[in-house]
Formats: C-alpha cells, structure tokens, sequence
C-alpha cells in the first residue's frame, strides 16, 4: 500500500503536458517548431546576426517573408513562422507589425479558390463506388464529413477510438479532437443516418483502435477522392476535400432552410462564416457532368450502397 493511500490523500496528479502547449496539437506544435529551425537556418546560412531587439526581430521576419514570396514558398509556411514566434515567445505577438503587415500583402496576391460543393447524390454514389473498390475507409468518410460538415483535419483524424455507437447502432457520437476554434473544449458531432452509421461501424471493425479510419497518409486524401471522381468520368480542379464540408452545408441548409441551424451543426461561430461557404454553392452543383456511362455506373454503386447496408440493419 502507497504512502498516499495509508494517509487518507489523494494521490497527486502528475501532468505531462505544461500550460505552454496547451490548446495546440502536437501536430499543430510540430509545423511551428520546423518553421523556426528553418527560419533560423537561413539567418545562419546567410550570416544574418541573431536579432537583439523586437524592432530588429521585425526587420528580419518581414525580410524573410519577402523572401520566401520572392521563392514561392507557401504562404502557409509564413503563417505557421507568425504564429510559432508569437505562441512561443507571445511578447513579440504586438511587437512585429513591419512581418505581420507584409505577411496581409501576400495574402491579398493569393487568390482564393473555394472548393467546389458535392451534391447529396454524388457523395453517395462515389460512397458507393468506394465500396466497390474495396476502400471501406472511403465509403465511410465520405457521407461521414458530407453530413457532419467535418473539416479535412478532423476527417482524417477520426479513429474507432473517437466513435460511440448507439445500442441499435442508429446513430453515431464522434469525438474530434482540439483545434484552435475549439479551445480547451473537445467538440463532438452525431451522426443520424443508419446507412453512414452502418459503413463506420464497418470501418472501424477494419481499423486498430488507436489508429485513424482514413487508410493512407494525410496529403493522399485528395487524391483519392479525385480518383473515384474519374472512375465515373469526373474531372475539376476545385472537387478537394473541403467540397464535401462545403457541400454539406449546402445540402443542409436547404434541406432545413435555417442558416443559424446550419451554422450550429458545422460548428461555425458567426452565421456569416456559415453564409460564405452557401452562396452560390447550390448554382455550382451543376458543375457536376457525368457521360450517361459513369452516370449509370454513379446510379447503380449508390443503389448498392444502400443495399449493402440497409442489409446489414
């Protein structure tokens, strides 16, 4: 018997993780850390002084954002530099105004393109033609971030682990992990559709249970859903994974026709944010053309789809 449990006291609780990292992910914490070693590799490559003052610290940031414009680096990479200093040393966050109002020039050169919106039809037809293909991990994702409205990093971070069932597997409660919108707060999202439910139950049978459901390494996401969208003759730049959040919205707004409930089920804080993924979107589903081939093909794996799990009810 401890010494704690002989005394009567509870024993103490020993933390892992300091107050410093709290509200980011390791993930988040990795991306941050390798752009300062980068930053700082360049100042040694280039024989450029360690800066001694912030005023200093800001001349050399907003030199280096320019020249990593200039290189056509990713302006992610900026963004990830900003805020790793700011997180690790937050008495700079006010303190580099010359980087930070560079860094909104870059932006502004970058043109934003929104992902194109699946329609409710297609998202199940490509479920099903996943299926088909033998990739559950697919079938299972697809209707799950179409009708949950996920973003592309909780859709590939859900695991079986993060997933409780109902008694009559009806319906699905999936954990997501923190994420800078979320804080300190863990969010959670349900899944009500019996046939979506029924393929992640099937997914998760298939996957470890500490291991995520999406089958192959993150940057492959894409990829795939651009894979089946050939399969079926299907072809755009803009169908990434954020189209099936985009989609979602859509399909859920018009479905209940309130923007503000929208709006709570994708997790959106502001309903204006919720209005600027549905404007226009339900004008460009027709963007969605199939060859009376691949839309036969799209109609028989979606009624498969359907089948497959209205079976296993």
């Amino acid at each position: 018997m401890t010494k704690s449990m002989k005394s009567g006291r509870k024993p103490k609780l020993v933390r892992t993780v300091g107050l410093k990292y709290r509200g980011i992910s390791c993930r988040t914490r990795k991306r941050y850390e390798q752009q300062l070693c980068i930053f700082f590799e360049h100042l040694k490559r280039h024989n450029i002084p360690l800066p001694s003052s912030y005023r200093l610290l800001d001349k050399t940031m907003a030199d280096y954002i320019d020249h990593m414009f200039l290189d056509g680096e990713p302006i992610g990479y900026a963004g990830d530099l900003i805020s790793a200093m700011s997180r690790f040393n937050p008495m700079s966050r006010l303190r580099i105004p010359t980087t930070r109002l560079w860094f909104r020039n870059w932006q502004r050169e970058v043109i934003r393109v929104r992902a194109l919106p699946i329609p409710a039809k297609a998202c199940q037809g490509l479920a099903g033609i996943a299926l088909a293909m033998r990739r559950v991990d697919l079938a299972a994702l697809l209707p799950l971030g179409f009708l949950c409205m996920l973003r592309t990093g909780e859709l590939l971070s859900v695991r079986p682990k993060d997933v409780t069932f109902s008694p009559f597997s009806s319906s699905a409660i999936i954990a997501l992990p923190q994420t800078k919108t979320s804080g300190p707060n863990t969010e959670e999202v349900v899944l009500q559709d019996e046939l979506a439910v029924q393929a992640l139950k099937l997914a998760c049978a298939d996957t470890e249970i500490n291991e995520p459901i999406y089958a192959r390494k993150p940057k492959f996401l894409g990829e795939d859903l651009r894979w089946l969208g050939r399969l079926v003759g299907f072809e755009h730049k803009r169908f990434t994974p954020y189209s099936l959040r985009r989609g979602g919205a859509t399909w859920h707004f018009h479905k209940y026709g309130s923007l503000h409930l929208t709006a709570v089920a994708g997790r959106w804080k502001q309903e204006r944010t919720a209005k600027i993924y549905i404007d226009g979107a339900a004008a460009e589903w027709a963007s969605w053309q199939f060859g009376p081939l691949g839309d036969k093909m799209l109609r028989r794996c979606a009624k498969a789809f359907h089948k497959r799990f209205t079976t296993v009810q």
